[in-house]
């Protein structure tokens, strides 16, 4: 592992030791997490050695990789700042940490959408109401969900192999789970392997259950991270292991 690699999981993992959530997955060196255990960095250090880091940068050869952590860099100097204190205004902040400009949607896509959608729903009534009750009809029955969420994955599995190169021995595993504030993540262990949880506490539509299993699964979270452990860690010889 390079200078660099290593001081830059050093920052990430020191700002999910400030802040949970933060750092997603991590399965690399067990020296580097202790090291950022033991070290306790303060926000205000790791802004600092964010932007030393991002100065640093033209030792990389790989424009890629610099260009990566870069914008990786940013949102981390980002984070840690609002961890220290500083109010970042909204737009300023999704920029920084998503690398992508927040534009405002026109209202006039909203009233078309509201028109749209008045013609599509049953009844008279508060449009708010019409369509909370088209969702509850939609609604999975919780004992349904395993064999649905099941039968979804497999096919999710094999589309996405048409499209993507899908790394031999990847798997995941799904449960249900409640008590927490989203509708279903993924977490990634490492070796190709994620676990995906999906919680019961919110009422899983059957017109955005497929979206939901896309996104965690296949071709979104898990594939995503098995490919990147395929191709940069297994074929390429990366050590820079960490999500966030």
């Amino acid at each position: 592992m390079d200078d660099i690699a290593r001081e830059y999981l050093l920052i990430g993992l020191s700002l999910g030791e400030l802040e949970d959530g933060i750092v997603d997955a991590y399965f690399g060196p067990e020296e580097v997490r202790a090291q950022a255990l033991a070290e306790k960095a303060p926000a205000l250090d790791l802004i600092a050695r964010s932007a030393a880091l991002r100065a640093r940068l033209d030792e990389v050869t790989d424009a890629q990789r610099a260009r990566w952590l870069d914008r990786q860099l940013i949102a981390m100097e980002t984070l840690a700042r609002q961890i220290n204190g500083e109010q970042i205004p909204y737009r300023e902040l999704v920029t920084r940490c998503f690398d992508a400009d927040a534009e405002p949607t026109a209202p006039e896509e909203y009233a078309l959408v509201r028109s749209e959608l008045e013609e599509l729903l049953p009844g008279n009534g508060d449009l708010r109401e019409r369509l909370d009750e088209h969702g509850r009809a939609l609604t999975v029955p919780i004992d349904r969900l395993p064999e649905i969420v099941g039968w979804l994955t497999a096919e999710l599995r094999e589309a996405a192999e048409r499209t993507f190169e899908v790394p031999p021995g990847e798997d995941l595993t799904i449960s249900l789970v409640t008590g927490e504030p989203w509708g279903a993540y993924n977490w990634y262990d490492g070796n190709l392997h994620s676990r995906i949880e999906v919680n019961t506490d919110l009422p899983v539509r059957a017109t955005g259950l497929i979206g939901l299993i896309a996104h965690e699964a296949f071709p979104g979270h898990h594939l995503e991270h098995a490919s990147k452990e395929s191709r940069l860690v297994r074929e390429q010889g990366a050590t820079n292991r960490a999500s966030s």
